[in-house]
């Protein structure tokens, strides 16, 4: 897999310097690789050297990226009507008009956990309001790790596009994602999808801009709860209480069981390490079922974390998909809310929210969607 067989030689290539930072490619019968103006590629008639006239065989060699990472956070943008993709409730639209494609740090309904569904598929969630982006609209309302397999509206294929731009294509319909003046749509079907002029597909074509996720993998955070003034702490038990009382920004420095380590669980979720017991963060059940420990990650230990407000302002929620139910911190202990899915968490429930706080150790601390707000001990 790794090496070319010994007897190919029309698959094997030479560079050739072409000048000005080019390359040309050779091959074994002295052909050059070429592609025409009209993106279609093919090869030269046998020559010993490049023609200085020849430019259809000069490649300038970028850097590959990777567009759409599954597990990473981000916004697409378009450079057209230079608005963002935004998920309103149950649809998509155009969101708030950017000249410059910068994401304001409090705006939840533009940004999207890429997630992936198999080979070159992804899909996108939404948390505030738990849907994928479906071909011309959002999905049912449905959990980032619990994607159905047989949905084909919401998986998209990611295609390159001029100005390093990118576009999604949905197989299912074969129509690309488009953004109108004033609403969200689909494309007409393209045909020859392989040599695709993008040029002409403003409307279809977005940037990919790399947001940081509400609780980044790598940091280290303390979630603060403001209803009783108290800090989510781990106990020496094995089981998860509350702190001392104590202030937003007054987390003492002493305090290790209060500092958790964010680790990447998969499908945008996290969980939550403490680095001085060596154990994660546990929901073992709905219903005033008290918080736990695990020292290993597996399902009850993986969290959705929840924007606690439209506007996003450092308070999250934290669900667990397993029992369908958020973490809470109550006036004696922490433990867990009834029965409760992401989209339907109750404005006014304030047990079940934590303003982020971070802390120094691991890397430096995120800036996450509505960074000015949070606070941040070092």
């Amino acid at each position: 897999m790794n090496e070319l067989p010994h007897d190919w030689g029309a698959e094997k290539w030479t560079v050739v310097d072409a000048g000005n930072g080019q390359i040309a490619l050779q091959g074994s019968s002295k052909v050059f690789l070429q592609v025409s103006n009209g993106g279609g590629a093919g090869f030269t008639h046998p020559s010993d050297h490049l023609p200085a006239h020849w430019t259809w065989e000069r490649y300038t060699v970028v850097a590959a990226e990777v567009k759409l990472v599954p597990g990473s956070t981000v916004a697409l943008y378009n450079t057209h009507h230079r608005k963002f993709v935004a998920m309103r409730k149950n649809h998509l639209e155009p969101g708030g008009y950017r000249e410059g494609g910068d994401l304001p740090d409090d705006w939840t309904h533009e940004r999207f956990t890429v997630i992936q569904k198999d080979g070159r598929q992804i899909a996108l969630h939404n948390a505030r309001n738990n849907r994928f982006i479906k071909i011309n609209g959002a999905s049912p309302h449905k959990n980032p790790d619990q994607f159905p397999q047989g949905w084909g509206m919401e998986a998209f294929e990611v295609w390159p596009a001029v100005d390093g731009e990118m576009m999604l294509w949905n197989r299912a319909v074969n129509r690309f994602v488009q953004m109108g003046g004033g609403h969200m749509g689909e494309s007409w079907h393209p045909s020859g999808t392989e040599n695709l002029d993008t040029s002409g597909w403003s409307w279809e074509r977005f940037r990919v801009v790399h947001v940081k996720p509400y609780l980044e993998p790598g940091t280290v955070v303390a979630l603060h709860n403001a209803v009783h003034n108290r800090f989510l702490t781990m106990g020496s038990d094995h089981l998860m209480d509350r702190s001392p009382e104590k202030g937003l920004g007054d987390l003492p420095d002493w305090w290790s069981w209060q500092r958790f380590k964010v680790v990447d669980a998969g499908n945008g979720q996290v969980g939550l390490y403490n680095e001085h017991h060596k154990r994660y963060v546990m929901m073992s059940g709905c219903n005033g079922h008290r918080l736990g420990t695990a020292p290993h990650r597996k399902g009850y230990e993986r969290f959705t974390v929840v924007p606690g407000r439209d506007n996003f302002d450092g308070v999250i929620a934290l669900h667990n998909s397993h029992h369908n139910c958020f973490m809470r911190m109550t006036g004696t202990t922490a433990d867990t809310s009834s029965h409760k899915s992401i989209q339907d968490l109750p404005d006014n429930w304030g047990q079940e929210r934590f303003h982020i706080v971070k802390v120094a150790g691991g890397k430096q601390a995120s800036e996450p969607a509505g960074k000015h707000l949070d606070v941040s001990l070092t």
